[in-house]
């Protein structure tokens, strides 16, 4: 299996597919979760398949340890994880079970990923309860949201920016477009036959 710190041909041919417009050589990184502040709530090994400007797309390999800074602990990845972010608000992770098939898909509300350079990624998630249900995102009511996120210091057009992205996740699973329009189910299965080569 491709290892997230072997550097930036770790993953070569995961992807494989042009009209994915994937990245030609994938790359190891450590991705940060922070919070608005710049607190790092939680820091891991990557594989980036794709860092085009409007899109990010990354796997997390079993066995990785998910270092929680402010907790003080370390949680071990079971299954693989491949998270996408489209330049909006929002990153989508998908858990890929060893069989291929899509398992539990996790959404956050969240600033699009940065480069931080000499390998290290990370983006600030925001304190949102989100899911997908039945083809639609649910989420806490938006005034709860706009009230926390604002006594948590983020500015108000940076929480008018995180409403709009929960606006457009909720059209994307709405109208099943990218990357809910079968994209995921498909990188999964790939990804599970890579992990198994």
């Amino acid at each position: 299996p491709p290892d997230a710190t072997a550097g930036r041909d770790a993953a070569g041919g995961m992807h494989g597919d042009p009209e994915m417009e994937m990245a030609h050589r994938a790359w190891g990184a450590v991705m940060e979760r922070r919070a608005w502040g710049g607190a790092v709530l939680t820091r891991w090994p990557v594989v980036v398949l794709d860092a085009s400007p409007a899109r990010w797309c990354w796997v997390t390999l079993p066995g990785a340890s998910r270092i929680h800074p402010v907790a003080h602990t370390v949680e071990r990845v079971g299954d693989a994880e491949l998270s996408v972010c489209a330049g909006e608000t929002w990153v989508a992770t998908a858990v890929v079970p060893s069989y291929g098939r899509l398992g539990l898909l996790r959404l956050e509300s969240a600033l699009p990923v940065e480069d931080r350079g000499r390998g290290r990624l990370s983006f600030v998630h925001f304190d949102v309860e989100l899911a997908a249900a039945t083809g639609r995102l649910w989420h806490e009511p938006l005034d709860g949201v706009v009230t926390r996120l604002g006594r948590d210091g983020v500015p108000g057009p940076v929480i008018d920016r995180a409403q709009r992205g929960l606006r457009d996740l909720d059209l994307r699973l709405a109208e099943r477009s990218w990357p809910f329009d079968g994209w995921l189910e498909v990188q999964a299965e790939r990804l599970a036959r890579r992990l198994a080569a």
